[in-house]
């Protein structure tokens, strides 16, 4: 581990979190969401005035409905939900794109980093967590030369499946210029166009070797040359 990815894993982030079950985000990402519960309304102008990273993350459990009959009051002064987080997530700053007449919001959430929470520091009437960023790990030379080889490899086949779904796309114009990325970056940008199951997809994400990753994303698609 170099200094510079050692000084990078010990610091630690204030990340407010926005729970979505099967809702895996990757850095390199936007996320767009559509927010309507008053504290989940009230994180996200709080995180943009403080400017405070937001973390979309996946859940161990189910977000309980809210308690019928509440006023927007105690809705903000309880903690309603009932999830446990998985410690790992991408975060980043959010930008506000459209508030409705009834005060719902339109988000982009722009990830930009691996997170792993550390500890509570809030839970009502939304939850900040304390985080350590999760750098990938430096590859050896024999791994950045087998990545380039899977990068070349999942772009064919990325191709043949846009050139399937989507033949009025020229799928090459849009993905050449994906082998220009370093392979973390690769690995990532994927799901930017591809959704799997969240836990598949979870665990790639918590995979800090960028050769890994690609092993695991050309192992997810080889069914599809079947």
């Amino acid at each position: 581990m170099t200094a510079q990815s050692h000084s990078l894993e010990q610091e630690k982030v204030e990340i407010a979190l926005f729970p979505i079950p099967e809702m895996v985000s990757f850095p390199g990402t936007t996320v767009p969401l559509h927010v309507f519960e008053p504290r989940y309304r009230a994180l996200i102008r709080d995180c943009v005035r403080d400017e405070r990273l937001v973390a979309v993350c996946h859940t161990r459990k189910q977000i309980s409905d809210s308690k019928p009959n509440q006023s927007i009051e105690e809705m903000l002064k309880t903690n309603q939900a009932s999830f446990e987080p998985f410690p790992v997530f991408s975060a980043g700053l959010c930008e506000i794109m459209e508030t409705t007449e009834d005060g719902r919001l339109r988000v982009d959430v722009n990830m930009q980093a691996r997170y792993r929470q550390v500890e509570n520091q809030q839970m009502v009437p939304y939850r900040i967590v304390l985080c350590e960023t999760l750098p990938d790990h430096p590859l050896e030379q024999e791994e950045l030369g087998n990545s380039q080889t899977l990068m070349l490899s999942i772009n064919k086949i990325l191709g043949s499946i846009m050139d399937s779904q989507k033949p009025e796309l020229n799928s090459a114009d849009f993905l050449e210029p994906w082998l220009e990325l370093s392979p973390s970056e690769y690995s990532d940008r994927i799901f930017s166009i591809f959704r799997f199951e969240a836990e598949l997809m979870q665990d790639i994400l918590e995979t800090r070797n960028p050769y890994h990753r690609l092993q695991m994303i050309q192992a997810l698609f080889i069914p599809e040359q079947q």
